[in-house]
């Protein structure tokens, strides 16, 4: 994707970022050997090769790059301040760089077809937060996205939104085998991603089936205005996977990591903030380095791997299962000190079963046009929303535990005015979480969705009333202790 450069622009000062894999002159070594065809590629890569191209890369990072790289991983990066003049000047400077853009055919396809799909603000400002608000960046991440829509859909389907009903038996397959994310975020509020290694390839129809899976699902996740904000963290589970002593590397394995990055990285609005490799099997270390020098340097400084020790090499009388277990409990502590909750990690292929579900409530959500004019389906709700329901996922989710701290800070008033101004209390605190894009959402058979105000206020009184039964609860416990001691 090449671009036009106008007499004012200053291309030496951009810093590698991921819109076209971002390579810069520093990354040379790295772009020989992604960039050659797939049957010129070594069928066996030798690690030691791998890790010096890695350094090489590391090398060429200035300071500030790399503190940015720490501050990404770690969810402590600056957030941007979204006025109303940022995404004005911002949205009139992606189109200045799309039109600076060559080889533009599918976009400018698009643009035929249906100007008010490609056009819509809403879209397009998806792409501008995941580069943020870079205007070049996102102008070549938005013309890549039509480029891998048209060749895995074709035109019928370049400006219209994918919905399952687009996807076909292999992709569905591979969408509940593959690909998945976990039902909450990380400590900082970031999505957080799952892919998991499969002992063997029986369950992958195509590379294309992937890909097509990939691109659904990572639409969908992208209409998410927190996962925009804010980006996703990629885990790849590799804890349990077993090659043979060489791992090669044909010509089927790396077109479909190479494909599958760029799709990722480059061709949907969706920033990745971090990526966390995860394995106990040492041959697999080839594979893993060939993946990081394939993003570039912007991503590849943004990798951690995590290796678990396989104790049955070290303790020859150690079972398997318990060896297997060890190695899952050392890469999960591993991913806590990143914030990953890992109570909610899928250890084994099968666990990702479990995102049958989730995709089944979104496919009644896109079967249902009236329901989707009045209501959005979300697949994974925010840090700070609160959810309906019982059970220890939304006792213990942040939003609810913030509600109940907002409720005890208010319960003293709450506790002595009248019907009507306990109402009152309750929508100021509704309004006070609503006030910074929160909601109020109840899991439905389409998946979770916000509630009205008048359901939110009631699920403010009925936290009152818990918030009073466990006062009550520990002060009856404080007395009987106080009569068994006076006993």
């Amino acid at each position: 994707m090449e671009r036009i450069e106008s007499p004012t622009d200053d291309t030496s000062s951009i810093a590698p970022s991921e819109a076209d894999l971002y390579f810069d002159e520093r990354d040379d070594e790295g772009v020989k050997i992604i960039n050659q065809s797939n049957s010129n590629l070594p069928d066996v890569m030798e690690s030691t090769h791998i890790d010096s191209l890695i350094a090489q890369q590391m090398s060429k990072l200035s300071t500030d790059e790399r503190e940015k790289a720490y501050f990404d991983i770690h969810g402590i990066a600056n957030a941007i301040e979204e006025t109303p003049e940022l995404v004005q000047t911002r949205m009139q400077a992606l189109d200045d760089e799309i039109g600076l853009l060559k080889e533009t055919a599918a976009y400018q396809l698009a643009m035929t077809q249906n100007p008010a799909f490609v056009q819509d603000a809403a879209f397009r400002l998806k792409f501008l937060r995941a580069d943020k608000f870079d205007a070049k960046k996102a102008a070549l991440r938005l013309a890549r996205h039509f480029d891998v829509k048209l060749d895995l859909f074709g035109p019928s389907k370049l400006v219209q939104d994918i919905q399952q009903a687009d996807l076909e038996e292999g992709d569905i397959d591979a969408l509940l085998v593959f690909i998945g994310h976990l039902p909450i975020r990380d400590s900082v509020g970031r999505l957080v991603r799952v892919t998991m290694a499969q002992k063997d390839d029986a369950h992958m129809k195509s590379e294309e089936a992937v890909m097509r899976a990939l691109f659904y699902s990572l639409m969908v996740l992208s209409d998410d205005e927190e996962t925009q904000k804010k980006g996703a963290v990629l885990v790849s589970w590799a804890v349990g996977f077993r090659q043979p002593p060489r791992v090669k590397m044909g010509p089927r394995f790396k077109s479909a990591v190479w494909a599958m990055v760029k799709l990722a990285m480059t061709a949907v609005p969706m920033r990745h903030e971090a990526i966390h490799l995860c394995y106990d099997n040492l041959l697999l270390a080839p594979v893993l380095a060939l993946v990081k020098v394939s993003l570039g340097m912007y991503l590849g400084v943004r990798v951690r791997t995590h290796y678990g020790k396989e104790k049955k090499a070290l303790e020859p009388n150690y079972s398997l299962l318990l060896s297997r277990a060890g190695n899952e409990a050392e890469c999960q502590r591993k991913l806590q000190t990143f914030g990953i909750p890992t109570s909610a990690m899928p250890l084994n292929p099968s666990d990702m079963a479990a995102l049958e579900q989730v995709w089944t409530k979104r496919k009644n959500y896109e079967m249902d046009p009236g329901f989707k004019t009045t209501k959005n389906s979300i697949l994974v709700p925010g840090h700070l929303d609160v959810l309906l329901g019982r059970g220890r996922r939304c006792q213990e989710h942040i939003g609810n535990m913030r509600l109940r701290n907002l409720v005890e800070d208010c319960k003293p008033v709450y506790d002595n005015v009248s019907r009507k101004e306990k109402t009152l209390i309750s929508q100021e605190i509704v309004e006070t979480i609503k006030k910074n894009s929160d909601h109020f959402l109840k899991d439905e058979d389409v998946g979770w969705v916000e509630v009205d105000d008048q359901i939110a206020r009631l699920k403010v009184s009925h936290t009152f009333r818990d918030v009073s039964k466990d006062a009550n609860k520990t002060k009856a416990g404080g007395v009987a202790a106080k009569r068994e001691r006076d006993a």
